[in-house]
């Protein structure tokens, strides 16, 4: 497998710098920004990379190989700071003339790949765009007039417009690459009306117009980012119209958790509002002696490098979750204490039509119905001396019962979950009852507690998977 990163400064490696120094362009200098990102360590894409597995050092910037880049065989990262999800960069950031858009580092990118991509499937890709798009509003001189004159209705239509744009950027770009890749996953906007540079351009704009306009500047740029996630979803996560392949990921929940997260982890309060770099500059009621580690924003727009760390736990999560989204039942059968059966919607609804022994005691757990390089399948075996109890396994115990074990038989796949100590999802644990050998039950934590408080005649087993609960 290789890894592509496509986007903006939360995964640029230094694309931007290499590109833009020869101009006289250097928006992350040395020493507060580290080796010309946006980050003061590691940026997202590279904690990315670090939790699937990739070696962060063998991460390519694609404005500086040592060799013709080949996609399929190095993990490059295309991302540019400063990129809008057309073909150029962010007026905002005067990179207008510049062609470092996510449009432009897809063709790239497409250029890069050998003729015969017979391997599509062994590349991830990774996207985050749209940032840049919906900050630039902010750099048009008659901005504020929107709140001036809410009668026209201006508003309405800055938001549609920057909306259509952004999602059929991104959209174009999916659907160019969809079929020369694996797995695409695009992280969606994030609240950009809390960042401090959007909180900062909020309250001049309160201050310098005669009108209570505090919060709505803050309030229209969160607006344009939930409705560009969630026309994304309704594109490419919509049931009727789904791209297999497609996961968009939710950028206001990937944030706030990542700041609860962060909260949790500290002792002080986290503070958001205000950049560490405003800090530096003493322009602030902040109480002395703080640190980086103390904020979550290196600057107006871009989290620190643990804050990285926070905001990759969240999207690999999600990441995992959407992988298992199949919902298996639990039913016990009243006719052998203690045995349990594990279906999903298809069989349940046979189950409940068929046969009355078993009574539906609800929701196990999620997994995933398609097979997975991260996953691993759980097979079936009926216990023939008991008629109705069922084994779940993965592969080295199926073959151990194949060989060793004939009262079980082999009835197929069941499923797909990660597998045991995988740290993706919520750990699943077998336990056999005492009273009836061979019967099996499978709970998640809160449940296992229960019953080694409870149920002695109930054996653990250990973990035998993960999966959601």
């Amino acid at each position: 497998m290789t890894v592509i990163f496509f986007g903006d400064s939360l995964f640029d490696i230094g694309n931007l710098t290499t590109l833009a120094t020869p101009f006289g362009v250097e928006l992350y200098p040395a020493p507060f920004y580290n080796d010309g990102k946006a980050s003061n360590g590691q940026v997202l894409s590279e904690a990315i990379a670090a939790r699937i597995g990739v070696d962060v050092e063998s991460l390519i910037p694609y404005s500086s190989p040592t060799s013709p880049l080949n996609p399929l065989e190095e993990n490059i990262v295309y991302a540019i700071a400063g990129a809008t999800t057309g073909v150029f960069g962010s007026v905002g950031l005067n990179l207008q003339d510049f062609s470092i858009g996510l449009a432009s580092q897809i063709q790239i990118f497409l250029e890069n790949l050998p003729s015969n991509n017979t391997n599509a499937e062994t590349i991830e890709v990774f996207i985050t765009a749209g940032s840049n798009d919906i900050l630039e509003i902010l750099a048009n001189p008659n901005f504020a007039n929107i709140f001036i004159t809410p009668e026209n209705d201006d508003n309405e239509a800055l938001i549609n417009n920057t909306v259509n744009n952004i999602v059929n950027n991104i959209s174009q770009g999916i659907y160019s690459i969809e079929n020369q890749t694996g797995d695409i996953f695009v992280v969606g906007v994030s609240p950009l009306g809390d960042i401090p540079f959007a909180l900062q351009i909020d309250q001049q704009i309160d201050n310098n117009i005669p009108l209570d306009l505090a919060g709505q500047t803050s309030q229209l740029l969160n607006t344009i980012a939930q409705q560009v996630n969630q026309e994304l979803i309704n594109i490419f996560d919509n049931p009727l119209n789904d791209i297999a392949n497609v996961t968009i990921i939710d950028g206001f929940e990937v944030f706030t958790n990542a700041v609860n997260n962060r909260q949790n982890d500290l002792e002080s309060p986290l503070i958001t509002q205000i950049s560490y770099q405003n800090y530096l500059t003493g322009n602030t009621d902040l109480a002395e002696n703080l640190t980086v580690e103390d904020f979550f924003f290196l600057d107006g727009s871009h989290p620190t490098s643990i804050a990285n760390d926070y905001l990759a736990d969240e999207i690999i999560s999600q990441i995992s979750e959407s992988k298992l989204d199949t919902p298996i039942y639990h039913f016990q059968n009243r006719n052998i204490e203690g045995a349990y059966l594990y279906v999903a919607e298809e069989e349940r609804q046979s189950v409940l039509a068929n046969y009355p022994n078993f009574v539906e005691e609800g929701l196990a757990f999620n997994v995933a119905d398609e097979s997975d390089d991260e996953l691993v399948p759980i097979y079936r075996f009926q216990n023939q001396n008991l008629q109705g109890a069922y084994l779940y396994v993965g592969e080295e115990e199926r073959q151990n019962i194949l060989e060793n074990h004939s009262n079980f038989v082999e009835e197929g796949i069941a499923f797909y979950v990660y597998g045991v100590n995988s740290n993706q999802a919520d750990s699943i644990y077998r336990f056999q009852n005492q009273n009836t050998p061979g019967a099996y039950l499978y709970v998640g934590e809160t449940e296992r507690q229960d019953i080694l408080a409870n149920y002695g005649n109930f054996r653990e087993e250990g973990i035998a998977f993960e999966a959601f609960i």
